[in-house]
């Protein structure tokens, strides 16, 4: 896994390249489906992450179950 953080105009960007041995389709859909965040992510989201927009992101401690939900921007989805 190859791991960075990069600063843009906008604020500061964190690119993670990994290879996975699961069809793309199967991918994307854990990183943008709330029902499948769940499985492997602190958070889930309100809506699917697959589109640009607003959204909110429900973090979730994993020790006494409180959630947080803060504010985010899909600039890019591809």
């Amino acid at each position: 896994m190859n791991a960075y953080a990069e600063s843009t105009p906008e604020g500061w960007v964190l690119v993670v390249v990994r290879d996975l041995r699961h069809p793309p389709a199967a991918v994307w859909a854990a990183l943008t489906e709330p029902e499948q965040l769940l499985a492997w992510a602190p958070f889930t989201a309100g809506r699917d992450l697959g589109a640009t927009g607003a959204a909110t992101l429900t973090m979730i401690d994993g020790v006494d179950g409180e959630r947080t939900d803060l504010a985010a921007t899909v600039t890019r989805a591809e």
